[in-house]
């Protein structure tokens, strides 16, 4: 396999310098944002998760009390 190689000596040029710094920065910011998107979207879908388990749980722990009260009364009752 062929090693590839980039003219460095275009690099002295300031002008072309500058461009390749600012195509550099430019595509950079962009993965970062993708990345501080994807991070805001995964902190989103936890707290969507962890609120619907609170509620599954809170309701799961009223059914329990609200049937603690007729299983004594039957057990009462027998």
């Amino acid at each position: 396999m062929a090693l590839k190689r980039f003219n460095t000596a275009s690099l002295r040029h300031t002008d072309k310098l500058n461009q390749l710094k600012l195509t550099l920065n430019t595509r950079f910011q962009v993965l970062q944002d993708l990345l501080k998107e994807e991070t805001t979207m995964q902190n989103s879908w936890k707290e969507i998760k962890e609120s619907f388990q609170a509620s599954s749980l809170g309701r799961n722990l009223y059914r329990k009390l609200a049937q603690d009260p007729r299983k004594k009364q039957q057990e009462d009752s027998n």
